[in-house]
């Protein structure tokens, strides 16, 4: 990709190239748009009015991140470097059209602002510490101090979205808050802030305390036959075959999670499936949303059992009798009007 006589939109309003764009640009700006459309959508909420400003500020997120802190991912798409004089271009960032929730909780998957403050928590030169138990206020001058190169005054607001992202990378990596945390966010931010935070604390102290059971078999031979056997159950088994990557499994587990699997089908025994294309910490992430049991086994044995009963896709919901016998198959997305109408065509 070559782009000429290119420069950084500093409004809203104007897009990140001004100048002689080839085409090859078009459908990364297409492919953004249908992120955005799509994760709205999985999250049925509204587009925002003004979705062109909002488009456009998300683009600039990605591309001052990627420029000031991965500049190898640039470099070939342009046929200069980018000029030093725009360092300070982040102060320019505004934040006033995305909704702080939103900012936060990733509706644009890996796009815009939330991978925007990521990028500048674990990949700015300066080794900016994480939160921890600091005070807030001290953390921030910290922070403020250290990107002062890249911005001389960032705004209050900007430093808190540093905060309270680096709360929510901890508990992304399953580490739920301290005590001395909990107090640092009550004291240390406004009930509107502290209440997103505290929140997604919440919600994983929850998941913690499930049940479920987890099994990590990548160093392992596996047969789905000999764990069904292995492990008696007094009714049919359900095994539910995703991979963390895959869009339609992770809107499946979301629908399910609507419904007490346990209550509404005791007699079943459910167990979910992926491999190792899937990063194994994302699984376990993962595994506490799913009911059930949750497997994560290597390709070789993930091959051999699609190849065992036929399937070519994911996600694929097989349901097995108690002896280990494959009763039906289905492939692909799975409403739950359509899952109750599987289980229940199976149990007659």
């Amino acid at each position: 990709m070559s782009i000429s006589n290119y420069h950084i939109g500093l409004s809203e309003n104007e897009p990140i190239f001004a100048g002689n764009e080839n085409t090859d640009s078009i459908p990364i700006k297409i492919n953004r748009l249908k992120e955005v459309i799509k994760s709205y959508s999985y999250n049925n909420v509204l587009l925002p009015t003004k979705i062109k400003d909002w488009i456009n500020n998300i683009q600039e997120y990605d591309f001052v991140a990627a420029w000031s802190f991965r500049p190898e991912r640039l470099n070939p798409m342009f046929n200069a470097n980018i000029p030093p004089a725009y360092r300070d271009y982040m102060s320019s960032i505004d934040l006033s059209p995305i909704d702080k929730n939103e900012v936060l909780l990733e509706k644009g998957y890996f796009i815009g602002p939330s991978q925007f403050f990521k990028t500048l928590l674990t990949r700015h030169p300066a080794n900016l510490p994480s939160i921890n138990e600091k005070d807030i206020e001290n953390w921030k001058n910290d922070i403020a101090r250290l990107i002062r190169k890249n911005i001389d005054k960032p705004s209050d607001l900007f430093l808190n979205m540093m905060a309270l992202t680096s709360y929510k990378m901890q508990i992304d990596s399953l580490r739920p808050l301290s005590e001395k945390q909990l107090c640092n966010i009550k004291n240390g931010l406004t009930s509107e802030l502290a209440s997103i935070i505290l929140n997604l604390n919440n919600e994983l102290n929850a998941k913690l305390s499930k049940t479920t059971k987890s099994f990590n078999l990548l160093n392992e031979e596996f047969s789905i036959i000999d764990f069904i056997k292995a492990n008696p159950t007094d009714g049919p088994v359900f095994v539910d075959l995703w991979n963390t990557w895959c869009g339609p499994c992770l809107q499946e587990t979301k629908e399910r999670a609507t419904i007490n699997l346990k209550e509404e089908y005791p007699e079943l025994t459910f167990i979910n499936i992926c491999d190792q294309s899937s990063n194994v910490d994302d699984w376990k992430k993962r595994s506490l949303d799913v009911q059930g049991i949750s497997i994560i086994i290597n390709a070789e044995s993930m091959g051999k059992l699609m190849e065992e009963f036929g399937i070519d896709a994911f996600p694929t919901h097989l349901i097995f009798d108690k002896e280990g016998k494959l009763l039906k198959t289905s492939v692909g997305y799975m409403s739950n009007q359509e899952f109750h109408d599987f289980i229940s065509n199976c149990l007659k």
